[in-house]
């Protein structure tokens, strides 16, 4: 799914890193994103975001659910003025993928004639089935309770990067790790640089548009936090 900072087309470069260490352990991601790592995942799996519009569309999604009228640019407009007059995931559908650059309602897609609805209902219809199980909930991932050992991957906000809309603090992030891999959890980070306890594990280049100018190329990093 088409997602701000999507780890699509880099996964297969970093999922075989975190998977030979993953066992028995139950998959954790508190930034789910557009679940483009977790649906490459088997076992146990968790997905968590602070989105509610995001977590009600990958529910639905996981459900059998698409849209059920077309939307326009001038619906896009007025779901994006009037959130509280639609259902959570037709906003989070319009939001997300009908957004340019896949910017949480940044401005609607256009270009080249490309018919972006439709192109996103393939989308959905695709990664559908390989959603099937996995477990989403909304909440911030400082509210996340841990029961049993668990592999956690975490594709936050980059720092210096786009925001996401939201105020990120990476500080705090940092000590969670570190509290979550004390408890005998494996986390894994990925992100551009990261404070000296965090291990790079595994670097790919990668060209992306998150950086504050223009798309670039980039070296993602893949961190393991060693605390």
């Amino acid at each position: 799914m088409k997602y701000i900072g999507s780890k699509r087309l880099i996964s297969k470069y970093i999922l075989p890193v975190m998977l030979q260490h993953k066992k028995n352990y139950q998959w954790i991601e508190p930034f789910v994103g557009g679940a483009n790592i977790i649906k490459n995942v088997t076992g146990t799996r968790l997905g968590y975001d602070s989105n509610k519009f995001l977590i009600s569309l990958l529910k639905s999604i996981r459900d059998g659910w698409s849209p059920p009228f077309k939307i326009t640019e001038e619906i896009y407009n007025d779901i994006k003025k009037n959130k509280k007059n639609y259902n959570e995931n037709i906003v989070g559908f319009a939001g997300f993928l009908l957004s340019f650059g896949a910017t949480f309602f940044g401005s609607w897609a256009r270009g080249d004639g490309r018919d972006f609805f439709n192109e996103s209902l393939r989308s959905i219809e695709r990664m559908r089935k390989d959603l099937a199980g996995v477990v989403f909930n909304c909440c911030d991932f400082t509210e996340i309770k841990l029961n049993n050992k668990s592999l956690i991957y975490c594709d936050p906000p980059y720092k210096g990067t786009y925001s996401y809309g939201i105020k990120f603090d990476h500080d705090l992030f940092y000590a969670w790790c570190r509290g979550m891999s004390k408890k005998g959890h494996i986390v894994y980070v990925s992100e551009y640089s990261m404070p000296e306890d965090f291990i790079c594990v595994k670097k790919v280049e990668h060209i992306t548009s998150l950086a504050r100018k223009k798309s670039s190329q980039r070296i993602e990093k893949l961190f393991l936090c060693k605390t």
